[in-house]
């Protein structure tokens, strides 16, 4: 019995510390990927360094905020959101946004059924005889 609570502890924690979701991974990719490719076409056509910086670099930046903004929760988990030290909210299932350095999220609720085995008892009734009890 220590040994699953141990377990399921331990299982807590290391939800609690995965990495970006793979909407957000692949959203600030399609935009870097866009902010290099307008900034290879804008060079080709002679536009100035400063114009190309102003509007590669938002793109850039747009990019991490929601690498590190989007998050997804699996169909069983809801998340611990809490702002600047005080409890937010319960975000998810599914798609949900955070402010990146104001929020965080402290852990992932598991709302599985995990079956606890246990076995019958033995049991004496008002006759003296012995029954299992479930």
């Amino acid at each position: 019995m220590a040994t699953s609570t141990k377990t399921r502890k331990a299982t807590v924690k290391e939800t609690a510390l995965r990495g970006p979701s793979a909407p957000a991974v692949f959203l600030c990719g399609l935009l870097l990927v866009l902010a290099v490719g307008l900034a290879i076409g804008l060079d080709a056509l002679e536009v100035s360094d400063g114009v190309i910086l102003a509007i590669t670099i938002p793109l850039l930046l747009i990019g991490v905020y929601i690498l590190l903004a989007l998050q997804v929760g699996r169909q069983w988990e809801k998340a611990v959101v809490l702002r600047l030290g005080k409890f937010q909210a319960l975000r998810g299932p599914g798609l949900f946004w955070i402010v990146p350095v104001m929020d965080t999220i402290t852990e992932w609720i598991d709302h599985r059924v995990m079956v606890t085995p246990f076995n019958a008892e033995k049991t004496l009734t008002k006759d003296t005889v012995p029954t299992d009890v479930d």
